[in-house]
């Protein structure tokens, strides 16, 4: 005589693949980490190109002020201006 193995079958529990579930979790975090270091790096690409502009506006404001108030010449002002666009 047989003996029935229930609702959960010859496996149990876990199901066939109870002896590979370390290695699937294990694979599921590392691609975790890897999403976000991946996020992480673009996100800290984007600040550096916009603190890069930033600070190129803000020279160019700089030169404009100084234009204004008398400080340097229109010569000078366009010299200066035509350095700044090239960077």
């Amino acid at each position: 005589m047989m003996y029935a193995r229930g609702m959960m079958g010859q496996y149990g529990n876990y199901g066939p693949g109870c002896y590979f579930g370390g290695i699937h979790i294990l694979f599921g975090i590392a691609l975790l980490i890897a999403a976000i270091l991946v996020v992480v790096y673009f996100v800290k690409k984007s600040k550096k190109n916009n603190s890069v502009e930033a600070v190129s506006d803000s020279a160019l404001d700089v030169l404009k002020l100084r234009l204004v108030q008398g400080e340097i010449s229109e010569e000078e002002y366009m010299k200066k201006k035509e350095l700044l666009s090239k960077k």
